[in-house]
C-alpha cells in the first residue's frame, strides 16, 4: 500500500462521517435523549481525527500523482482540504465540549449552546468537506470533471488518432 492508496482510503471517512454526525445530531434534536446527543458528538470527534489523518497523507499522495496531474488541480484540492480540516477540527472540538457538557453537572447550562454550535459547525464542515472531496475526485475521475485536473486524457488522445 502506498501513500496515495492510504489517502484514498482515509478521505472517505470524513465525507461519510460528517454527514452521519449531522444526521445524528438532527435526530438528537427530535429525540432529545442524552445518548443520541452523545453519539452525534462522538462521531464529530471521530470525523476530526480521520480528517487529520487524511490531510496528513495528502502530501505523500501528491508526490505520487504530481507528474500525471496539473499542479493547479492539486493546489485547489489542497486549499479546500485545509479549510475542510479546520472546520472538521472545530466541529470535533465542539463535539468534545458538547460531550462534556452532557456528563459534567457543572456544565449543564452550556449544553444547549454547545449543541447549537456543533450543529452550525457540522453544517459548515459538511459543505467544506464536500467541496474538498469534489476537487480531489476531479483530479483523477474524468467522469466528474471531464479532463479537468488531468494534463491529457490518454483515452481521448487514442480515439482522436483513430479518427484521423
Amino acid at each position: 500500500m502506498n501513500q496515495a492508496h492510504l489517502h484514498l482510503i482515509l478521505v472517505h471517512f470524513p465525507v461519510v462521517g460528517s454527514l452521519a454526525a449531522l444526521a445524528l445530531l438532527l435526530r438528537a434534536y427530535f429525540l432529545r435523549t442524552k445518548e443520541s446527543r452523545s453519539l452525534a458528538a462522538f462521531v464529530a470527534i471521530l470525523v476530526a481525527g480521520t480528517a487529520g489523518a487524511a490531510y496528513l497523507t495528502g502530501e505523500g499522495a501528491e508526490h505520487q500523482v504530481e507528474k500525471l496531474v496539473l499542479e493547479s488541480a492539486i493546489e485547489s484540492h489542497e486549499s479546500a482540504a485545509l479549510a475542510a480540516l479546520v472546520s472538521a477540527m472545530i466541529a470535533g472540538g465542539l463535539g468534545l465540549v458538547a460531550l462534556l457538557t452532557l456528563y459534567v453537572r457543572r456544565m449543564e447550562g452550556v449544553t444547549g449552546l454547545a449543541q447549537h454550535g456543533l450543529l452550525l459547525a457540522l453544517i459548515v464542515s459538511v459543505v467544506l468537506i464536500g467541496i474538498a472531496s469534489q476537487r480531489g475526485g476531479s483530479i483523477r475521475h474524468t467522469e466528474i470533471a471531464g479532463t479537468n485536473g488531468n494534463q491529457e486524457n490518454p483515452e481521448t488522445r487514442l480515439r482522436e488518432k483513430d479518427d484521423d
